[in-house]
């Protein structure tokens, strides 16, 4: 009998750790995390309405608790829901916590924000989709994944996706553009799109030095872009535009 009773809180406690501990996907182009969960009676406005930066005084960061920024596509762990907000962990990116002197990788986003994989078949989507998370093993013959190294403007989504974002594609691109899927939020399902060939990093490098010369070259491109300038985003990962004018003032440097 005392085995009995073991072995279910055993299983128990696994299906609640599973329940709580779920892989999920980024839904949105960009989405904002932060450090600590917000307890304001607005917390979807605070995270869509965090300005880009903070000002030159301490309190300022109040105004902009941003810590990080998410694409579209990426995996993360959820490990707590608290209303609307999920407390996450990265897979591909940490910090380092000055007060405790540890590398930290988790923080707080909203749960609108992410798909949980648990999910997908009920909405008859299938996770062969979605890029595998950075570091990953698996590999899949079948299909590509595809890197943005600029902004793109889906018209089938009405969504612009950052630079840096992946999608799995077509294992033969067209002469123009490739064949790759991309979830939907307003039809709950995964849908077929095409994106350029120009605006896509290349698949494979003949070596490293290949690929470090191809990145200094995108980052020339980028601070020389015709169509404007890359604005400072206080914990920005995301680009979705460049602005045609910056306007910049000097500020007396405070002691």
């Amino acid at each position: 009998m005392k085995q009995f009773i073991v072995l279910s809180l055993a299983f128990s406690y696994l299906a609640h750790a599973s329940e709580q501990h779920q892989k999920a996907i980024v839904i949105v182009p960009i989405a904002n995390c932060v450090g600590f969960e917000l307890n304001s009676e607005s917390v979807v406005g605070d995270y869509h309405g965090m300005p880009a930066s903070w000002g030159p005084n301490k309190q300022d960061k109040v105004a902009c608790p941003r810590l990080h920024q998410l694409l579209f596509n990426e995996t993360v762990t959820i490990l707590e829901t608290k209303g609307e907000q999920a407390l996450i962990k990265l897979h591909n990116a940490h910090w380092h916590n000055k007060q405790t002197d540890q590398h930290a990788s988790t923080c707080w986003t909203l749960r609108k924000y992410l798909l949980p994989l648990c999910e997908c078949p009920a909405q008859k989507v299938s996770t062969q989709f979605f890029p595998k998370p950075f570091g990953s093993t698996d590999s899949d013959e079948r299909y590509l994944t595809i890197t943005l190294m600029f902004p793109y403007y889906d018209e089938a989504t009405h969504q612009t996706y950052s630079a840096g974002t992946r999608f799995k594609a077509m294992s033969s691109k067209y002469e123009s553009h490739y064949v790759a899927w991309i979830y939907c939020q307003q039809k709950e399902t995964v849908i077929k799109t095409t994106i350029p060939v120009h605006l896509c990093a290349p698949l494979e490098y003949i070596s490293r030095d290949e690929q470090a010369s191809e990145f200094v070259f995108l980052l020339e491109r980028w601070v020389d872009w015709a169509e404007g300038k890359i604005p400072f985003v206080w914990g920005g990962c995301g680009l979705t535009l460049f602005y045609p004018r910056m306007q910049f003032s000097l500020k007396p440097k405070l002691m």
